[in-house]
């Protein structure tokens, strides 16, 4: 077939002659939006006497912490701190960690855990606040998903119920989690 002179074949050499000029005029554009983009390095020591507790409390925060995609853990190999501790945050900004969070576990005499932390701004050298919770075994990893909450909302400044999770969820359970 010829139209005005021009056949077939020389249209499509024409055309395979422009694909890689055509190709650079492509726009490649990403946009990074949403969880991830700045994670808060944390180091979360483990609780004094938390070997003799039937729940980790410490490894359950880290764990809830690195879930939730904001933060980034800290190696704390070694460190060994209660809440009562005022740790030289010299070190561990030097390992890169911009809050320290320590704490302790000690069985009472009705049987109950006492579970106490402390949090530290390791940029300023400051007490970000503590609690503590007496709790049954039971009731220990909720006392330590309470913690993670607490170190959440100070760092974040924003509640932990209130932020999307890293994970799908159903359409009802994303209403309940709503907040303001």
């Amino acid at each position: 077939m010829n139209f005005a002179g021009i056949n077939r074949r020389q249209c499509l050499a024409a055309g395979l002659g422009l694909a890689p000029t055509l190709a650079a005029l492509a726009q490649f554009r990403v946009e990074v939006s949403g969880v991830g983009i700045r994670q808060y390095p944390v180091a979360a020591a483990l609780f004094r006497g938390e070997d003799a507790a039937p729940q980790k409390p410490a490894a359950i925060v880290r764990a809830d912490l690195e879930r939730s995609g904001l933060f980034r853990m800290v190696d704390t190999t070694g460190a060994n701190f209660d809440e009562t501790s005022r740790p030289d945050v010299a070190p561990w900004r030097q390992k890169g960690a911009e809050a320290l969070l320590t704490g302790s576990i000690t069985r009472l005499a009705d049987g109950r855990f006492d579970v106490r932390f402390r949090l530290w701004d390791v940029v300023r050298g400051e007490d970000l606040g503590g609690q503590s919770y007496a709790v049954t075994t039971g009731d220990l990893r909720l006392a330590a998903h309470r913690i993670a909450d607490y170190v959440h909302e100070k760092l974040s400044g924003v509640s932990a119920a209130c932020t999307p999770p890293a994970l799908p969820m159903s359409r009802a359970q994303a209403s309940a989690t709503r907040c303001g």
